[in-house]
């Protein structure tokens, strides 16, 4: 077995055990169970007018894909996703953030073996305003730059199709569109790994703002990949789901898609519960990265152990 296959070897067996652990954390406690599934209802429900919205933009891409037009482009599919960004800014942003905050708590203290938190820890936690500003500030800068990327994305993307649809198509424009939308979601997807460390630092270790995602950009570093795939999971997790929701066919459409939303929402769970599991995993490797650096004085190492 050579270098790389080695490697990836390793960066699967890191995948396995991540989540592994992440979806045992439930059995530990029943507590965990109550307090992730009250925390999820304000999330489902806004779920589902968030997927309404999306399968009308859905619908107007693919008008879009089919019959190229600049003006159905201008007047409908900017308008949708307009849309849908201001509805993930506020309603979509808090109530995932709420299942966020419950999630991590929760899962921190499985994974480190503490006394599982109660519901009254979980309130005193959600009213202190200090605590919750800071996550707050820190939720909103990683929303508006994923969201931003999304947006700017798919506009490019899909102006790029109409102006090669409509004025020099070939295989070798179509090949680029390809390789550019590849590359944009697996670095979507990597950055995604990082932002959701960020929002994990900032509610156990108390950093907020940028210092929290320049913390999570350390110690994310050299561990791209196994963000990329954990997050890969989900995403193909959600998209599957979407699909099967939209483009199923009409008889019991309204409950695949309650069926689907409660779904997406046990993902959303288990995703923030995996992001706990990879913050811990990345501080170590952080230190094993750091302890084998020869020019690294031991101070430095025992300031990345405790999360500074």
């Amino acid at each position: 077995m050579n270098g790389n296959e080695m490697e990836n070897h390793t960066h699967m067996l890191n995948l396995f055990s991540i989540l592994r652990e992440a979806f045992m954390i439930p059995f530990k406690s029943t507590n965990t169970i109550v307090l992730c599934f009250l925390a999820s209802v304000p999330l489902f429900f806004s779920l589902v007018f968030h997927e309404m919205i999306l399968r009308q933009a859905l619908v107007v891409f693919s008008d879009v894909l089919r019959e190229p037009d600049a003006g159905t482009m201008a007047n409908g599919f900017f308008y949708k996703l307009v849309l849908l960004a201001l509805y993930r800014l506020l309603p979509l942003h808090l109530s995932e953030l709420c299942v966020a905050a419950v999630t991590v708590e929760s899962a921190s203290r499985m994974y480190t073996s503490e006394k599982p938190i109660t519901v009254v820890e979980i309130v005193r936690r959600l009213v202190d305003k200090e605590r919750c500003k800071g996550v707050l500030v820190t939720s909103t800068y990683v929303h508006f730059v994923s969201t931003g990327f999304l947006l700017v994305s798919t506009w490019l993307v899909t102006n790029y199709y109409i102006i090669v649809v409509n004025f020099f198509y070939n295989s070798f424009t179509a090949a680029f569109l390809r390789t550019v939308s590849v590359a944009l979601l697996v670095k979507f997807l990597e950055w995604t790994a990082m932002w959701n460390v960020s929002i994990v630092v900032s509610m156990l270790e108390g950093i907020h703002g940028a210092d929290a995602l320049g913390l999570s950009v350390h110690l994310c570093r050299g561990s791209e990949r196994r963000g990329f795939l954990l997050m890969l999971v989900f995403f193909v997790w959600g998209v599957g789901l979407r699909f099967t929701c939209f483009y199923g066919g009409s008889h019991g459409k309204r409950w695949r898609m309650v069926a689907g939303v409660g779904l997406i929402c046990m993902g959303k769970v288990m995703k923030w519960m995996v992001c706990v599991i990879y913050f811990y995993r990345c501080k170590e490797w952080t230190v094993e990265r750091v302890d084998d650096e020869e020019n690294r004085s031991p101070a430095d190492c025992s300031r990345i152990r405790a999360g500074k």
